[in-house]
C-alpha cells in the first residue's frame, strides 16, 4: 500500500493516519485538502462506520469555512453539492447505487470536469466509473475507537480487481 503519490507532475500526496476522534480524522482531512488542487476526485473506500463521511466533511469544511458548512451525508441525496470559492465541492455517496446508470443519470461526466473537487464514498462499488486522476483512501476501523486512513493509489483500478483499488491495474505514480 501506498502512504504517498504523484498526482500532477509536481505534486506528490501524503496521508497515512491513525485517529482515535472524530476530531484527529476531521484534522486529517485539513492536512489532506491542503495538499489538493481544483481538479481533484478522492475516492473514499472501507467498511460501515470506518471514518469516510467524517473525513468528507473535514475536507468541505477546509475549503468551504467550517463544520457548518457540511450539508450531512449524501446517502439518500446521492449528492451533496457546495458551491463557492475558491472552487465548488461535490459530495457523492454510492452505497445505495445498484446499477452504474443511476450515476450517470445524476450527471456524472459533468460533475467530473475540471475545476472543482468530487469526494465520492463508497467509490469502490463502480471503479471502472472513476476517472484516470481519482486518488484513492482507504479507511479501516482497526480496533473499538481506531481509524486507520491510507492513501492508497493515484490510479483508477480496473473493474474486475479482486480487493478494490490495491488490486487494479494502470500505472501508479
Amino acid at each position: 500500500m501506498a502512504d504517498e503519490c504523484r498526482q500532477e507532475a509536481s505534486t506528490t500526496l501524503h496521508l497515512s493516519v491513525d485517529s482515535t476522534s472524530e476530531a484527529q480524522t476531521r484534522t486529517a482531512a485539513v492536512a489532506f485538502a491542503a495538499q489538493l488542487g481544483p481538479d481533484s476526485i478522492v475516492a473514499l473506500t472501507g467498511p460501515l462506520g470506518s471514518g469516510k463521511t467524517c473525513f468528507a466533511r473535514g475536507m468541505i469544511a477546509a475549503l468551504h469555512g467550517g463544520l457548518d458548512a457540511f450539508q450531512g451525508s449524501p446517502t439518500f441525496a446521492l449528492v451533496q453539492e457546495y458551491p463557492g470559492q475558491p472552487w465548488p465541492v461535490y459530495h457523492f455517496d454510492f452505497y445505495r447505487i445498484r446499477q452504474p446508470a443511476e450515476i450517470f443519470d445524476i450527471g456524472w461526466l459533468e460533475y467530473c470536469s475540471r475545476g472543482h473537487w468530487c469526494l465520492v464514498e463508497w467509490a469502490d462499488r463502480f471503479p471502472e466509473l472513476m476517472p484516470p486522476r481519482t486518488v484513492w483512501l482507504r479507511f479501516s476501523a482497526p480496533t473499538e475507537g481506531a481509524r486507520r486512513i491510507r492513501l492508497e493509489a493515484c490510479t483508477t483500478p480496473s473493474p474486475d480487481a479482486a480487493n478494490g483499488p490495491a488490486g487494479g491495474k494502470g500505472r501508479k505514480t
